[in-house]
């Protein structure tokens, strides 16, 4: 897992925040997402020594969804709850996150930064999950998996 260049990010996020968040990483040049996935992102921080991290998601909370990446972005860092550097804690956040009718009432030990987020197109640049090769063991994921938070996965190259 040292080498990043073969490796990304897959990470469900609901489509209402990576559609608001989009304006956010437009005029921030970035966007943080609420997880407690603290090993993770500890983990995946330390050993990418600086290098950028592809993110591909799962657009989730999403009825009339398919189960592939939708979306796709950069991992730049993230920071613990308390440690956050800026003086407005919901400056890179979507709004969705923080605003009615429907804020996001969980309560994150962090916030990981992403760049660069953009949707993918609907064709043949949207991969099926199925289709995605988990990091440890060079195997598919399964036909019905529906990730419940961030995992390493091979690149795909999107």
């Amino acid at each position: 897992m040292s080498n990043y260049n073969n490796f990304a990010v897959l990470a469900p996020v609901p489509l209402r925040h990576l559609q608001s968040g989009l304006e956010v990483c437009r005029r921030e040049g970035k966007v943080a997402f609420g997880s407690n996935a603290f090993l993770f992102f500890h983990d995946l921080d330390n050993q990418r020594a600086g290098q950028p991290v592809p993110v591909y998601f799962y657009a989730s909370h999403y009825p009339s969804g398919k189960p592939e990446i939708s979306w796709k972005g950069i991992f730049i860092g993230f920071y613990n709850e308390e440690n956050i550097p800026y003086t407005n804690k919901n400056q890179y956040r979507p709004p969705t996150t923080y605003q009615p009718p429907e804020p996001d009432t969980d309560t994150w030990s962090l916030f990981w930064e992403v760049a660069d987020l953009a949707p993918i197109p609907e064709g043949p640049a949207r991969i099926a999950l199925y289709n995605l090769v988990a990091d440890k063991g060079n195997k598919k994921l399964a036909l019905n998996f529906l990730p419940q938070g961030p995992l390493l996965i091979r690149d795909p190259g999107v």
